[in-house]
């Protein structure tokens, strides 16, 4: 990989002080910094590949929209680096960690803290859909929890727009997804049959790991193929959550959870308008209390 020094930095955005590396690894290099304009910004860096199609349109979907909960992208560009041509991208700085981070500091979340996420990443896929987006890559990794509890998704790099031209062959055996957090219908690679309910079923996994502790797909699992296996055949345990009386919320995430597309809610929209309705009726019980 490519390393990038401070120095070199400095010398090619000018506008930028305080440069703080926040990560390095994989396809980006990742620095906090101030900006003249946008004042804290996240500074990223493409380090493989300066025209990735899939960076591009990860670019476009963002920098052409406003969704809820998804930090702002202000500028994108190419520098040149010893002879070679690299993307960057100045996106609003969220201050706080990624879920991962804090799932690994705290074992459970409380029905207040999972209501908070499902509003914030359901109010989001809704957005998305009406502009025919699919993230395809919603995890923990690629959620960040701020300094006021607040929950926003990032990493578009695998986003589908179902509009455009879909980068994967599709006589590839597999779509681009993470395991374990991915429906059938997505790593097989069934194009026609995804859209925001793969999304849906990405988020219901979230809240369950968040509510017992463990992915119940990844738990055990001795390679991809035994999640693969788990994913399409395991019936998760029925979720016990302090709080919620009726199994309201439990019936939801299950239903998000389910193996066929079309046992999931038809729409981010209707599962919205769902889970608002038990968002209702469990903030009212918990006032109560």
């Amino acid at each position: 990989m490519v390393q990038i020094s401070i120095e070199q930095i400095k010398s090619e955005f000018l506008s930028l002080n305080s440069i703080k590396e926040l990560k390095t690894g994989g396809q980006k290099a990742v620095y906090k910094a101030k900006h003249s304009e946008f004042d804290d910004i996240v500074l990223k860096i493409v380090t493989h590949n300066g025209n990735d199609p899939r960076i591009l349109r990860e670019i476009e979907i963002i920098q052409e929209n406003f969704f809820p909960n998804v930090p702002q992208l202000y500028e994108s560009g190419t520098i040149e680096l010893e002879e070679n041509s690299y993307i960057y991208i100045y996106e609003q700085l969220v201050s706080g960690s990624d879920l991962r981070t804090v799932m690994e500091l705290k074992e459970k979340f409380s029905l207040s803290e999972v209501l908070t996420f499902l509003h914030s990443l359901l109010e989001t896929v809704v957005a998305l859909e009406t502009k025919s987006i699919v993230h395809r890559d919603i995890k923990p990794d690629n959620i960040l929890f701020d300094n006021q509890n607040k929950y926003w998704l990032i990493d578009f790099g695998i986003a589908r727009d179902l509009n455009d031209v879909s980068l994967t062959a599709t006589s590839a055996n597999f779509g681009p997804h993470s395991a374990g957090y991915a429906p059938p219908e997505q790593y097989r690679n069934f194009k026609r049959l995804i859209d925001s309910r793969a999304d849906l079923f990405s988020i219901g996994v979230v809240a369950y790991e968040m509510l017992h502790g463990f992915n119940p797909f990844t738990q055990g699992a001795n390679s991809v193929i035994d999640v693969y296996l788990k994913t399409e055949t395991l019936i998760e345990n029925p979720l016990a959550i302090p709080g919620d009386t009726n199994n309201e919320l439990s019936a939801f995430i299950q239903t998000l959870m389910q193996k066929n597309h079309t046992y999931r809610p038809p729409s981010a929209a209707m599962a919205f308008t769902w889970f608002s309705e038990i968002y209702n009726n469990l903030s009212k019980t918990e006032e109560k209390q």
